[in-house]
């Protein structure tokens, strides 16, 4: 039986090395702050494969909507 699917229990601790993983466009460092949240796409093997900052819009007012 051919392996499929590489398990957590079947890698050695420090086996994958950054050069064996494919770089994606996703630039390092810390996404979201008070005033924007951070937009992530994953990709079907769990990659990160792209992320974006948004803006938070300040204006709303929850208290508006208590009528509807």
């Amino acid at each position: 039986m051919a392996l499929t699917k590489i398990e957590p229990g079947l890698i050695a601790t420090g086996a994958v090395t950054n050069t064996a993983l494919a770089n994606t466009e996703v630039t390092a460092g810390v996404y979201g702050s008070t005033s924007a949240i951070p937009i992530i796409t994953v990709d079907e093997d769990g990659r990160l494969t792209n992320v974006v900052n948004t803006s938070i819009e300040t204006g709303f007012n929850p208290f508006l909507l208590a009528g509807l």
